[in-house]
């Protein structure tokens, strides 16, 4: 199992934003350190969405990862998701052609098809038929990425004469939870980016769908997140009630019990573990974290 982490977006205690710089900085220890991957966020700030703390926006995840491939050598760079209501397929494509090549073939272009429609409403998109528009969307996106010349004519979606020219190919996972976006994640993922609930159902209908596809057993990559908080009971339970719920799995304590994680996960079916230390709410900037797991990486995936 491979092991990487999340990208935090803000400073705990002082609850304070990072700058992109102090991100890329965070990847660049991540390499150093011999972690398999870092995922950037795409969130915007928006009223009523966390505004308050601004907890999940952060900057443009390809820009962001654009400059961490120039300044890391070997750890994977990802988006944890894109949102493809965000970006028209061809500008993603083309955009995630030239990461794929200029950070020799280490982007990993997970997407999804907009979970949060206020971020949606913020922008002026549709938050209407969405998993429909997704459908179009993967399927004009995966052809631009083979190197395909598109014409497309949806209910949702165009493309006359498109192409989208790169020296390279990116990794594609597809976040999917329903039957319908669970399908395209089977049929076209490298990758599949898991629902926070009831994984092993999940993880069971990806492969049933992975089977119906006609592709080998574990073809799609099955990801997992989990949220480290390095801290004894005692702290937790001073902190828990301060802000709001953590979302993903949530380890307290120290390396020990993010291994006994790993563990539970790896036997689950999850291939790729991703890590967000101290979460969402209770980001920590310091890679003291990131070292305190990094003697351990062995035994997290299971080696």
């Amino acid at each position: 199992m491979k092991v990487g982490v999340g990208i935090p977006v803000r400073s705990w205690p002082d609850n304070r934003s990072l700058s992109a710089s102090e991100m890329v900085e965070f990847s660049v220890a991540a390499d150093e350190l011999g972690y398999d991957s870092v995922f950037a966020i795409d969130h915007f700030a928006v009223d009523g969405f966390n505004a308050d703390l601004d907890t999940i926006a952060g900057p443009d995840p390809f820009i962001l990862l654009a400059y961490a491939a120039a300044r890391t050598q070997r750890v994977q760079l990802g988006t944890m998701v894109a949102c493809a209501p965000f970006r028209m397929p061809g500008q993603v494509a083309r955009e995630a052609r030239a990461l794929a090549e200029l950070s020799h073939g280490r982007f990993v272009l997970a997407i999804g098809s907009g979970s949060r429609p206020i971020e949606l409403s913020a922008n002026g998109l549709a938050v209407d038929h969405l998993t429909s528009r997704f459908e179009e969307y993967v399927e004009i996106l995966v052809r631009l990425l083979n190197d395909e010349r598109v014409d497309f004519d949806g209910a949702y979606f165009q493309a006359h004469g498109l192409q989208a020219l790169g020296g390279a190919r990116p990794i594609l996972w597809i976040a999917a939870s329903g039957p319908r976006s669970m399908r395209l994640a089977a049929r076209f993922g490298d990758g599949w980016s898991g629902a926070r609930d009831d994984y092993a159902k999940q993880l069971a209908l990806l492969r049933r769908e992975e089977a119906a596809a006609g592709r080998a057993p574990g073809s799609v990559v099955a990801s997992n997140r989990a949220q480290v908080l390095f801290m004894d009971q005692a702290e937790w339970k001073r902190i828990e009630s301060a802000g709001p719920e953590l979302s993903e799995r949530v380890v307290v304590g120290g390396p020990e019990e993010l291994i006994a994680l790993a563990d539970e996960l790896r036997a689950g079916g999850c291939q790729h573990l991703i890590l967000h230390f101290a979460g969402a709410r209770w980001s920590n900037f310091s890679v003291r974290q990131l070292e305190t797991a990094a003697p351990h990486l062995s035994r997290l995936r299971g080696a």
